[in-house]
């Protein structure tokens, strides 16, 4: 597969002047979303944190919700599992309990995010103690 970018090209660039290249026309939005799923396979075998990679999103990201003319045009973004749903997606936060839950609406952040530009390209781990809520009792005196 040929990349749009070296890997230090990438490296060279924040998300910003990434969206400005989409901007500029001097990459697209599926150039951008190939180079990431191709670093998300370089890498997730060792870190195992994407869980889920939405190939329509790699594909197209216009039909899969990115507002190409938003600030942040097309540029690649990993939801975590566990706050704002992605309409029709699985949010499985972690849990047993949830397997298989495929929300039935984007929450209003991920409706913000997409019109601002981000394309959702997938879904990454969190730890099983994020959902808990924990607290620290203080020994007795």
């Amino acid at each position: 597969m040929t990349l749009p970018m070296s890997w230090n090209e990438w490296a060279e660039h924040d998300g910003v002047a990434l969206a400005a290249r989409v901007s500029k026309g001097e990459l697209t939005a599926r150039e951008l979303a190939t180079q990431a799923a191709a670093g998300i396979a370089r890498v997730n075998p060792a870190l195992s944190g994407v869980i889920e990679v939405f190939e329509d999103a790699i594909e197209d990201p216009g039909r899969a919700g990115a507002n190409l003319a938003g600030p942040f045009a097309g540029l690649p973004f990993l939801m975590k599992d566990l706050g704002p749903t992605i309409k029709g997606r699985l949010q499985e936060m972690g849990s047993l309990l949830m397997r298989g839950n495929r929300a039935a609406a984007d929450t209003f952040l991920t409706t913000k995010m997409r019109q601002a530009g981000l394309n959702l390209i997938g879904r990454t781990t969190h730890l099983s103690s994020a959902s808990a809520v924990r607290r620290t009792i203080p020994p007795s005196t």
